[in-house]
């Protein structure tokens, strides 16, 4: 199993607006020979000093190669 923890931080600067925007990701990825990958990721992002948004998003996943 690998688990995993990300924090990405952007500014954006655009003509009319500008804003920050933060990302926090957390999962795991397992992985086993016979039976493939399979992942969990987390995600809530942050539109923060302007928008008052937010998102939050759970994804899984499994990948079968053959």
């Amino acid at each position: 199993m690998n688990p995993y923890l990300n924090y990405t931080f952007n500014s954006i600067e655009a003509t009319d607006i500008d804003y920050n925007r933060i990302n926090y990701s957390m999962g795991f990825n397992f992985q086993t020979v016979q039976y493939g990958i399979f992942s969990l990721r987390f995600d809530y992002i942050d539109y923060g000093n302007v928008y008052d948004w937010s998102d939050t998003i759970l994804s899984t996943g499994y990948e079968i190669n053959f």
